[in-house]
């Protein structure tokens, strides 16, 4: 597929100290990240945004 095929080329890219940020909600993308960052909102009387990171170096190759 074309999101694939975009995947696979940031990911080679990637090996030659390239750099890149990409927003997706297709696991055909994320499945091949190094690291996971999502952003979520806390509701109250003032909404306050809360960031998460999760690196996936730490587990075994999928």
């Amino acid at each position: 597929t074309n999101i694939g095929k975009v995947a696979d080329f940031i990911r080679e890219q990637s090996a030659s100290e390239f750099q890149c940020i990409v927003i997706s909600l297709k696991e055909q993308v994320y499945s091949r990240a190094d690291a996971l960052v999502g952003i979520y909102p806390e509701p109250g009387d003032c909404i306050t945004s809360h960031c998460l990171t999760l690196d996936l170096n730490q587990f075994d190759e999928r």
